[in-house]
């Protein structure tokens, strides 16, 4: 994607609209909103509810697999859930090892049916004090987890490469990108930061704590365009971990998420400080 980008403003009064999700097989947008517990769908210029969650349920995390089935994360009630088009579960992973999730947050579809997400952890004990306290994992098509990482600082958005042999999360209270080289059976190889993101913070002083780098997508080229919360903008980094252009929003200073649609020409971006669901295309 070249600059010049223009800036479509799809929907406002969203409630914290988190994981846009392009869905080349239905040809539309589906996004869900973690104060609504809700997931919806953007097509032929509208927003629709394709289902309710439960109350309280907090959905933050949403992609489809190759059957049209979702995958959700409930950061609010700590589950993972596969669920049919209408919201009827199919399976769901509740723990580790007989331990809880403490915020399952993010999460990325692989290309054998299964996930990798997020566990970031607490909004009090965890956000707050900065306690690395999460988890990455990885969730098979049958329910299997295995452990990537644990004690890392929130991390949220969590990404693949097109050949999937790195992955990327976003360590959220680092205010950093780290990658992960993977072999074949879900561990890892090799970890480093990809990327730092500078302190320049939209949000009042007693807020601040809050940037960081939240949702990413990545290209078909292998660039990722993250969300930087707090900072009010879309940064893109190369995969050599290099700042490629930063986009600042025209309203918000709370991108939640990036991803990518149309075959890459286009960007969906939501913000959560007034409730937004953003398109960015090419200028003309």
């Amino acid at each position: 994607m070249k600059r010049g980008m223009r800036f479509d403003l799809l929907a406002e009064g969203l409630h914290f609209p988190e994981s846009p999700f392009w869905s080349e097989r239905d040809a539309c947008l589906y996004l869900v909103e973690w104060l609504g517990d809700r997931v919806l769908a953007y097509r032929r210029g509208k927003l629709e509810t394709l289902f309710q969650t439960g109350p309280g349920d907090g959905p933050s995390g949403l992609c489809q697999d190759r059957n049209g089935n979702f995958w959700i994360t409930f950061y609010s009630s700590g589950k993972l859930v596969s669920c049919k088009p209408n919201g009827e579960r199919l399976l769901v992973v509740q723990d580790y090892q007989g331990t809880a999730f403490r915020g399952p947050c993010d999460l990325v579809g692989a290309a054998d049916g299964g996930v990798f997400f997020t566990d970031s952890g607490d909004f009090e004990e965890d956000w707050r004090s900065g306690r690395p306290a999460g988890a990455v994992y990885y969730c098979s098509p049958a329910g299997e987890l295995r452990e990537i990482e644990r004690g890392v600082c929130f991390p949220n958005g969590i990404a693949l490469s097109p050949d999937e042999s790195r992955l990327y999360v976003n360590e959220h209270r680092c205010n950093r990108s780290l990658e992960y080289t993977l072999r074949p059976d879900r561990s890892y190889l090799e970890k480093r930061i990809l990327f730092t993101y500078d302190n320049a913070c939209l949000l009042e002083p007693s807020a601040a704590f809050e940037l960081g780098p939240d949702g990413l997508c990545v290209t078909s080229e292998g660039d990722l365009w993250v969300a930087h919360y707090g900072g009010g903008k879309l940064a893109r980094i190369s995969p050599a971990g290099k700042a490629q252009e930063m986009l600042p929003l025209p309203r918000g200073s709370r991108p939640t998420n990036v991803a990518c649609g149309a075959a890459g020409r286009v960007l969906y971006v939501t913000e959560a400080e007034f409730g937004l669901l953003y398109r960015l295309a090419p200028g003309h």
